[in-house]
């Protein structure tokens, strides 16, 4: 197996959650520790611009690239050891939830519907239901200036969809959970009924990239959002979702142009009815 995969003249619409993006000039796929020693080697004697991603399911990608490569961790294991779980970048935050869902082990059961890799979901400390990512991380092994370095829990800060790593040069290689037992039935139950919830509330088979705001101020944007009657708002190839005012959906073959219109419209209102401006969740790349 080679350690990294490079694609020349990468659409990155591709990879997108929203099917938007255009052609980066190098996209590097790596698969280990090695490969990732490589590729920083290629980008330092190259002087190559970059930019790292997980999923790619809350980034918006730019329409043309000015940067030279796109870089993806696409490491994938769950390993046991001492009573907690390490798992790879690359793993799905899904996949996760759902093996220490049916281990019993609790403080996932909020997390089984997040889409993303388990990198991005402890950048932005993902959430839901009372659940996040960090409540029961351990620590985070890094690429760092050619090294790889451990950071503890303790070493880092979280906060709401946000952590201190967001926008550092530390590359997330793998994480370590700690594993505390509980009550198998009632967690599998929490998990199936936060499932159902989402997916009640939440569009389902859409391009998009979920939650295009953060909650804050103690207040819900989406319900900001849904009093100002925007649902179904649209504008060229782009429009707000009938079922959730927070979810921005591609109809077809938007740009990121387009995306960042109705961007600017949602939060106009949002400001000249609450006086508020609401911060993006979505991760918006302009290169």
């Amino acid at each position: 197996m080679n350690n990294y995969k490079l694609t020349k003249n990468f659409l990155t619409k591709d990879i997108s959650s929203i099917k938007i993006g255009g052609v980066i000039p190098y996209f590097y796929d790596i698969y280990n520790k090695t490969g990732l020693k490589e590729v920083f080697k290629i980008i330092k004697e190259n002087k190559f611009t970059y930019y790292v991603i997980g999923g790619a399911t809350k980034i918006l990608f730019p329409d043309y690239f000015f940067r030279d490569a796109l870089l993806r961790i696409s490491n994938d294991y769950i390993k046991f050891k001492n009573d907690q779980v390490i798992v790879a970048s690359g793993t799905k935050l899904k996949k996760l939830a759902s093996f220490m869902i049916n281990k019993g082990y609790e403080g996932f059961s909020g997390l089984l519907s997040i889409p993303g890799n388990i990198s991005g979901a402890i950048i932005n400390n993902a959430g839901a239901f009372g659940d996040e990512i960090s409540n029961y991380l351990i620590s985070v092994t890094c690429f760092y200036e050619g090294k790889f370095i451990e950071l503890t829990k303790e070493d880092m800060i979280f906060s709401y969809r946000k952590s201190s790593l967001k926008e550092t040069e530390y590359i997330i290689y793998e994480a370590k959970f700690k594993c505390v037992k509980g009550d198998s039935n009632i967690i599998k139950n929490k998990a199936l009924e936060n499932t159902k919830l989402r997916t009640f509330a939440q569009p389902q088979n859409v391009l998009t990239l979920g939650s295009t705001f953060k909650n804050m101020l103690g207040r819900s944007v989406a319900k900001d959002l849904d009093s100002l009657y925007v649902k179904g708002l649209n504008l060229e190839d782009i429009k707000v979702s009938n079922k959730h005012a927070n979810f921005i959906i591609n109809k077809q073959n938007a740009s990121q142009k387009n995306f960042l219109n109705i961007l600017v419209i949602l939060r106009s209102l949002v400001y000249n009815k609450f006086k508020y401006i609401p911060e993006n969740e979505v991760i918006i790349l302009r290169w």
